[in-house]
C-alpha cells in the first residue's frame, strides 16, 4: 500500500502499528504496518514492490509522516 493510503487509513483510526524489519536478500529495511484487524501491509513504491529504505531513520521519518509517534524495529 502507498503512504498516502496508510496517512489516510491512520486518520480514519484503522492503523494500530509501525514496525521495520530487514529486507530480505538486499540490504535496507522495509515499513510494515498493522491494522486493527491485526492484518499487516508493508509499504511499496507507487510503481512496483516495496519500498526498500537505506537505514531505520529514513524508514522513521515516513513512518512519522504517516501519523505513527514510535517504531518497533525488529532484526533478525
Amino acid at each position: 500500500m502507498l503512504e498516502i493510503d496508510f496517512k489516510r487509513r491512520f486518520n480514519d483510526g484503522a492503523l494500530v502499528s509501525a514496525k521495520t524489519v530487514p529486507a530480505p536478500m538486499q540490504a535496507g529495511w522495509l515499513l510494515l504496518i498493522t491494522d486493527k484487524a491485526k492484518k499487516q501491509e508493508l509499504l511499496t513504491k507507487q510503481r512496483e514492490g516495496e519500498r526498500v529504505f537505506r537505514s531505520i531513520d529514513s524508514a522513521y521519518a515516513t513512518a512519522r509522516r504517516i501519523g505513527f509517534r514510535k517504531m518497533v524495529i525488529e532484526q533478525h
